[in-house]
């Protein structure tokens, strides 16, 4: 899907073109330049510049010609970093049960750290988003010790950070997870813990990757999300 033109053959690939390919050409600029009998980029680059002025202005006019003839001056901008990755819920009925928000909670760290983990970023912050039934929002923020992109790691900041958002009872009618002060994984690693099982739980989120990558997210759940039949 990439075709690479070399420098000495960009006017003749663009002559070659419908104008309507160019850049900022849309079907109202088509239909003017139509009027005028220009329908490639090759008549464009043959028509006299105060004719074209004529058909859709003089700064259009020059911004075209300039294009036609392979003079680009727009700067090639990179990829702008990520600031942060969240994922939120609104519940269809308003709820009460912590159990149940948590389970959202847990929900979507799975998906904010599968993402994380995807673009090589580890992140430093996890916020809690909380609205209520009465559209009151709090938002509540912990930074770790280290970065981190395991979704057990996450999901108990994210946790403590529900619990202490909700008061008992409270009708929750929204809930939200946010990572940020995200990182390249080259550049901060991730953290070494004298926790046995915490290699286990590495190794286990890659592979649930693997085959949500290759099979789609509902190829495998944890147990504790999986709803039980009535």
């Amino acid at each position: 899907g990439l075709l690479v033109v070399p420098a000495a053959d960009t006017v003749r690939f663009l002559h070659s073109l419908p104008v309507g390919r160019l850049w900022g050409v849309g079907d109202k600029t088509v239909k003017s330049l139509a009027a005028i009998g220009v329908y490639s980029v090759a008549d464009l680059a043959a028509l006299p510049p105060q004719r074209l002025s004529h058909a859709v202005g003089r700064a259009s006019a020059a911004r075209l010609m300039a294009l036609a003839s392979g003079q680009e001056v727009r700067p090639v901008a990179g990829r702008v970093a990520e600031k942060s990755i969240g994922s939120e819920h609104t519940f269809d009925v308003d709820v009460t049960s912590l159990a149940e928000l948590e389970k959202s909670i847990r929900l979507e760290v799975e998906e904010i750290t599968r993402r994380a983990r995807s673009a090589g970023l580890t992140a430093s912050t996890v916020t809690v988003k909380v609205r209520f039934e009465d559209f009151r929002t709090t938002d509540r923020s912990h930074t770790m010790s280290a970065p981190a992109d395991s979704a057990a790691t996450v999901f108990g900041v994210a946790r403590d950070l529900l619990r202490q958002s909700v008061p008992a009872g409270a009708a929750v009618r929204l809930v939200g997870v946010r990572l940020s002060g995200l990182s390249e994984v080259s550049d901060t690693g991730h953290q070494l813990s004298f926790d046995e099982g915490a290699e286990a739980h590495v190794i286990a989120e890659e592979t649930v990757d693997q085959i949500i990558a290759r099979f789609g997210p509902t190829a495998l759940q944890r147990a504790s999300l999986i709803r039980q039949k009535e």
